[in-house]
């Protein structure tokens, strides 16, 4: 793809291709549209998705480093504490980080220090408050 107004994020490499843009940006409005002219495999797609939504002034990615299974969701309670929410989506153990504060885990009562391992069981959550 040739880009005229598009900011090329990614090109091929290939010695024909390689003058073409295989991932653009391009500014609409209040927004942006990310394009992608070529089939990326798993891994590499997930690292394009993470790269444009990192980019972004408010994102919707604030856990680049979690997928799915691992799902995680933050809201402020009625106290005005950060409350988060780690869910397992599957029949397996996970674990998650505790990253960026510390805490009380809701359920448990436990303390939570910043940069904990978060034990998951299958289909469980952890709801930590912040302190």
């Amino acid at each position: 793809m040739t880009c005229d107004t598009a900011t090329p994020l990614f090109f091929y490499d290939h010695p024909v291709w390689k003058k073409y843009a295989a991932a653009t940006v391009n500014q609409f409005g209040k927004g942006s549209a990310l394009y992608l002219s070529s089939m990326f495999d798993s891994a590499l797609l997930e690292k394009v998705l993470v790269h444009y939504f990192a980019s972004l002034p408010e994102t919707l990615l604030a856990h680049p480093e979690c997928h799915f299974p691992l799902i995680i969701r933050e809201g402020v309670n009625d106290f005005g504490k950060r409350v988060r929410f780690y869910f397992n989506y599957s029949g397996e153990k996970q674990t998650a980080i505790c990253k960026g504060f510390s805490g009380t885990e809701l359920l448990s009562g436990r303390k939570i220090v910043e940069q904990a391992t978060l034990p998951l069981e299958p289909w469980g959550v952890v709801i930590v408050e912040e302190n």
